[in-house]
């Protein structure tokens, strides 16, 4: 009887030594498992900042990147010059600024010209005009006067990243959709001017350097995006 008591006893004070290892074994997890906790909070920190830091350098470089393109201005449907007896681009320009635009101007008004991409095959649709100009005032003037180019295939906008054009297209989409339902283009076509009607002589100075004759379907809008 006496055996069978030390046997069983003997069982017990085994199992409590292992019940004894069990807990130093999970107080040592608990541990490690803490420890993981802290290093995961610091590092999920350590991420957030370096995520702000980051949007922080994208919006310092959005910002640079549109002062770079404050002066300049992006023109859509001038044809491109195909041989060495046309005009060169600059010429062309300043011809249509000077006699369609009223836009007075000379070669030392602007700073660099340029196609953008690459030109894909010679008889093609011509690629967008890139004008850098040396003066905001001159690039106000042949913005207030693009209105005459109304009903033709060429047409201008401002040199902008495709972030804050895409901003911008929220916001415009925005402003067609006022609470009352009507579009704020409804409410102003019954106030909104026609352009006047073109002449004959703007016409065949249109030809000149528009890239083909126009349509109904060519005709592009002033407000016309770059997308």
């Amino acid at each position: 009887m006496e055996a069978k008591v030390d046997e069983t006893l003997g069982v017990v004070n085994t199992i409590l030594a292992k019940l004894e290892k069990l807990d130093v074994i999970e107080n040592k997890l608990g541990a490690l498992e803490n420890e993981f906790n802290g290093f995961r909070c610091s590092f999920q920190e350590e991420l957030n900042n370096l995520d702000s830091k980051l949007e922080s350098h994208k919006s310092r470089l959005l910002a640079v990147e549109v002062r770079v393109r404050k002066l300049n201005l992006v023109w859509f449907g001038v044809k491109e010059s195909v041989n060495s007896e046309d005009k060169s681009d600059l010429e062309m320009m300043i011809d249509l600024m000077v006699n369609l635009l009223g836009v007075q101007c000379t070669e030392s008004d602007f700073e660099d010209i340029f196609r953008i991409g690459k030109l894909t095959r010679p008889n093609g649709p011509p690629r967008p005009l890139c004008l850098a100009l040396r003066s905001l005032p001159l690039k106000r003037r042949i913005l207030e006067a693009r209105t005459k180019l109304a009903g033709s295939t060429i047409f201008v906008h401002e040199d902008l990243p495709k972030e804050v054009r895409d901003q911008r297209k929220i916001d415009r989409l925005a402003r067609l959709k006022p609470p009352n339902g009507r579009t704020s283009r409804d409410q102003a076509s019954g106030n909104k001017k026609r352009p006047p009607t073109s002449p004959v002589d703007r016409e065949k100075i249109l030809k000149q350097f528009a890239h083909r004759s126009m349509s109904k379907n060519d005709r592009a809008p002033l407000g016309a995006s770059l997308e």
